[in-house]
């Protein structure tokens, strides 16, 4: 069956899926089984910010791993003005321990998320950082008017309305005549610019559409819808093949398939067969303590995959080579 929206397998069902995937991993499964330093997991959508794992436990395990890169989304303090700082601060403090372990340390990028600080587009300091090497942009994710629809302002964290979220600050990133804000815009075009990748974030289907558009019609092939089937955005099968065309990738995250979401893996499976392994990426999405370290959550995703019926070679390219495409690794 093609995922659609809402698309949860009946219990019994998932059980019985469950039961026949779990015989199909005959081996310990980590991707690659290369040396650090090979063509190993890259986790695009990597969270460590106060009150989750700390990043550079994370980066260390990652290096045993194998693992190839890091995209830090987030990083403790979250709401730092200058994201790109921390992760130096991180690597260079990774690059150290490396050299006493005698292993070799991999790429750690920082991410930036627009409207956490200050709450509207401020594209000075947007430059500013992506001056200071941010690899990914996020449009607003917390406090997007999708988030506040789908579960609410902190701390009640109660669905609102579409009106109510409006007025509670919820930020769209199009008026009301459905075209792109010129702000919004403005960030696109500074991502275009400076050749970087951009994250949507939380955003309702409208919103999506007229910003992959818009990055398409200017040039921009490096964008990244983050987790689709989970509410926050909420994808169907045929919205993913008309994103595609706009040269979108799509980004499937642990959060998906954890029992804090419980999407279906053999949706991702049949979505990555049906649109095809070049688009698809895997992701953690996973830095709050109720979720395995991100680099478990990793392999996770990996072995999950591949049990459910995703072939190796499409297993390797989701889980590293798209992504080393995104990086310009």
């Amino acid at each position: 069956m093609s995922p659609t929206k809402d698309s949860f397998a009946p219990p019994r069902q998932r059980f019985l899926q469950a039961h026949r995937a779990r015989r199909r991993v005959p081996r310990p499964y980590f991707l690659p089984h290369s040396p650090p330093g090979g063509k190993g997991l890259i986790d695009l959508h990597l969270h460590c910010h106060e009150g989750q794992h700390d990043g550079l436990e994370i980066a260390k395990r990652a290096v045993r791993a194998g693992m190839r890169a890091l995209l830090f989304k987030s990083l403790r303090p979250m709401r730092h003005e200058y994201p790109a700082r921390d992760v130096e601060s991180l690597v260079n403090e990774l690059s150290a321990w490396c050299k006493t372990e005698g292993l070799a340390p991999i790429t750690c990028r920082a991410g930036y998320i627009m409207c956490l600080n200050p709450r509207e587009p401020d594209i000075k300091m947007l430059r500013k950082n992506l001056d200071e090497g941010v690899a990914a942009v996020w449009l607003p994710v917390g406090n997007a008017l999708r988030s506040y629809t789908v579960i609410g302002p902190g701390p009640d964290l109660t669905p609102l309305d579409e009106s109510a979220a409006r007025a509670n600050g919820g930020l769209s990133i199009i008026d009301d005549a459905g075209h792109l804000r010129p702000d919004f815009q403005a960030v696109i075009d500074a991502i275009i610019e400076y050749d970087r990748i951009l994250f949507f974030g939380h955003r309702t289907r409208e919103e999506l559409f007229t910003a992959a558009e818009y990055g398409a019609k200017c040039g921009l092939r490096r964008m990244v819808v983050d987790h689709p089937f989970s509410p926050f955005i909420d994808l169907s099968i045929d919205d993913m093949i008309s994103l595609k065309a706009c040269g979108v990738t799509f980004n499937f995250t642990y959060n998906e398939i954890s029992p804090v979401v419980g999407v279906d893996p053999q949706d991702m499976v049949d979505a990555v067969q049906m649109v095809g392994s070049d688009h698809f990426t895997i992701s953690s999405d996973a830095g709050d303590l109720i979720f395995p370290d991100s680099v478990e959550a990793m392999r996770l995703m990996a072995v999950t995959l591949a049990a459910f019926g995703l072939p190796e070679r499409d297993v390797e390219k989701v889980g590293g080579e798209n992504a080393a495409r995104l990086l310009s690794l």
